[in-house]
């Protein structure tokens, strides 16, 4: 986590790297894990970046689909899976 609370699982998410994202979620990574001063999870950064099987894999693992972005969006509606 970096002094913003980014975590590497919000990260890798967020720019799409699947085999950094299945690592994470192997060792455990908590897909809880919220960057400070924002709302939305992991779920939310792959689903709006349009990075579809990183998206399958964070339901995979059960990811948390309900944390609520800025725009009080869910995660399972970012993700299209409502």
């Amino acid at each position: 986590m970096d002094q913003q609370g980014t975590t590497a699982l919000w990260l890798a998410s967020k720019q799409g790297h699947l085999s950094a994202v299945a690592f994470l979620l192997e060792a455990k990574a908590s897909t809880e894990n919220l960057q400070l001063g924002a709302k939305d999870s992991p779920l939310h950064q792959a689903a709006f970046a349009g990075h579809w099987e990183v998206v399958n894999t964070l339901l995979s693992k059960r990811c948390s689909c309900d944390p609520v972005d800025e725009q009080e969006t869910r995660g399972t509606f970012a993700s299209g899976t409502f």
